[in-house]
């Protein structure tokens, strides 16, 4: 994991090492990424999509950063802090993401372009991070809700609890996406809040994850329904 080596990385397997405590850091589950397979929806969606509001202005007093190819800008609050022992890898991932987009060709694997939070001793908590995943040919004509409803199956899979609170289709940045608001429980390594904003552009399904422990959402709420409504893709 980019702020924690003592934490498993998502793997497009969708496996999840095991781990003695949870620690708040930018990746502290898999993502739902991997899922994205051709594969029939299996049961129906759990929550309804609902139409989301326009789009809100990023807060005045956040900071933003662009990659430095230009692909993508997110915003975070002044007292967020970037990972920035993993920049050399958002770099050539980044390049990795813009040569598939121009080129048609998919990206071979997820890829995780951002990672920032709040710094805690244990690392970071809340957090939040981006990863991109390739969208498989045959999926490239799926709607929307076929994408989350894939996603979502494919990361309940992982757990031991899941609770969907809301799903919300809005466009950020001119594109569709979906929301997700989800508590989720995983074998060894408790339960967490996350928000997860899916976009797909061209070949690739980007997902903005948000994540804290479930007695600290409320306070986190507005600032990280912000981070993730700020995300700006260029190409």
């Amino acid at each position: 994991n980019p702020l924690d080596e003592n934490v498993p990385e998502p793997q497009a397997t969708l496996t999840q090492e095991p781990s003695d405590t949870p620690k708040p850091t930018p990746s502290p589950s898999p993502s739902p990424t991997a899922a994205l397979t051709p594969t029939p929806i299996v049961t129906p969606t759990p929550a309804p999509t609902q139409t989301g509001t326009p789009e809100e202005e990023i807060p005045a007093d956040f900071y933003t950063y662009t990659d430095e190819l230009g692909l993508f800008s997110i915003s975070s609050p002044p007292n967020w802090e970037l990972a920035i022992s993993e920049i050399a890898f958002y770099r050539q991932w980044s390049q990795d993401i813009l040569e598939s987009l121009e080129s048609g060709i998919s990206i071979d694997a997820i890829k995780t372009v951002f990672a920032a939070g709040v710094p805690v001793p244990t690392g970071f908590d809340p957090n939040v991070n981006i990863n991109v995943s390739p969208i498989p040919s045959e999926a490239r004509a799926w709607t929307m809700d076929k994408i989350v409803e894939v996603q979502v199956q494919g990361f309940k899979n992982l757990l031991d609890e899941y609770r969907e609170f809301s799903r919300v289709g809005t466009t950020i940045g001119g594109r569709e996406s979906t929301i997700v608001d989800c508590e989720a429980t995983y074998p060894a390594m408790g339960t967490w809040h996350h928000l997860y904003l899916l976009i797909p552009v061209g070949n690739t399904l980007w997902v903005v994850t948000a994540t804290t422990t479930p007695d600290q959402f409320a306070e986190y709420e507005d600032d990280l329904y912000a981070i993730i409504k700020s995300l700006r893709i260029h190409k």
